[in-house]
């Protein structure tokens, strides 16, 4: 890919990118709620928490003032941890009853129940914490009032694309690759996380958002597909396949919905080698690279003028996006 690896191009390896990332610091509150999850959870290696700590950092609207940055940063990242929680109950746990409960804890008008003997409780208490977390660093955002209703709606196509990769993995003969994109797109958080930015950001436009909106809803798709090509090897060892490139392997007549569903998790390093040849001798990985490239392409040839914020740089970030995406493949 061309300007898709401008990071690479510059000279900085992938070694280089992952000791960034394992250097970076996690500020507070982001810090202790990470030992938290490290003790009560532990999935996830606490790679994934600097990765989302550190490619916040320039992928934030520039009109936020530097002195929130670091800020705004470590607010996106708890949103983060959040998100990947109850993800992983989705697709790592399939834990269909503490992911109906844990739907409800961000919104007012619903209280998650803990005490039924179906759901894990600690799981659950914990995302209460990590919300409440989210909700203390939203005291500080002197426009979010302005911008809360917006990021609401935005934050539920999130949880409903998540609602959907489960339905996926529960009956794969639902999956086709317009649903998986329209939906799943959500998944990245990049519009709730453009909410954010605005509600931190005094000089920001508000006339401006419909363009600012276009950009980030295109760029979420950036964001997908990279997200998708640097971990789907990894979800399909957890059989998860959630992926588009699981759906065009089954179009194809490259694999078919049985060998997915037999696929054998008591033996998912054999079962997922052969899997992921077929995937990619059979060109299918490939083709979602020049996808990511072409949509990239068009996107930077239409992109709308804006006078508050730079629209082109933040683009320019989901360039560096993609690089620390793949450079952090199998961990995260």
């Amino acid at each position: 890919m061309s300007d898709g690896m401008n990071t690479m191009q510059e000279g900085i390896s992938v070694e280089s990118i992952k000791s960034q990332i394992r250097k970076q610091e996690l500020t507070p509150p982001l810090d202790e709620l990470a030992e938290q999850y490290e003790e009560r959870v532990g999935i996830r290696d606490t790679y994934v928490w600097k990765w989302f700590r550190y490619c916040f950092t320039f992928g934030t609207l520039d009109c936020v003032p530097d002195r929130r940055l670091e800020y705004v940063a470590t607010h996106k990242s708890v949103l983060s941890m959040y998100i990947t929680l109850i993800d992983d109950l989705s697709e790592v746990q399939a834990d269909k009853a503490s992911f109906r409960e844990a739907k409800k804890i961000p919104f007012d008008h619903m209280t998650a129940d803990t005490s039924d003997a179906d759901v894990d409780s600690e799981y659950l208490e914990f995302m209460q914490e990590v919300w409440e977390t989210v909700e203390r660093l939203f005291e500080e955002a002197p426009r979010e009032s302005e911008f809360r209703d917006l990021f609401e709606f935005d934050f539920k196509q999130t949880l409903h694309g998540m609602e959907y990769e489960y339905l996926v993995n529960d009956s794969m003969e639902i999956t086709n690759e317009e649903e998986l994109m329209d939906y799943t797109q959500h998944n990245m958080m990049i519009l709730p996380a453009v909410d954010v930015d605005m509600m931190y950001s005094p000089a920001f436009d508000r006339r401006e958002t419909h363009v600012v909106r276009k950009t980030a809803y295109r760029c979420q798709r950036l964001a997908r597909m990279s997200n998708w090509l640097s971990t789907w090897e990894r979800e399909l060892e957890e059989g998860d396949f959630s992926s588009p490139l699981f759906t065009e392997a089954v179009e194809k007549g490259v694999v078919s919905i049985d060998e997915f569903e037999s696929f054998d998790e008591s033996d998912s390093t054999g079962s997922a080698t052969e899997l992921v040849a077929a995937v990619r001798d059979a060109g299918i990985e490939q083709d979602l690279e020049d996808r990511w490239q072409t949509q990239h392409s068009r996107l930077r040839s239409e992109l709308p003028e804006a006078d508050s914020v730079d629209l082109e740089s933040y683009l320019d970030a989901f360039d560096t996006v993609y690089d620390y995406h793949m450079a952090s493949k199998g961990l995260k």
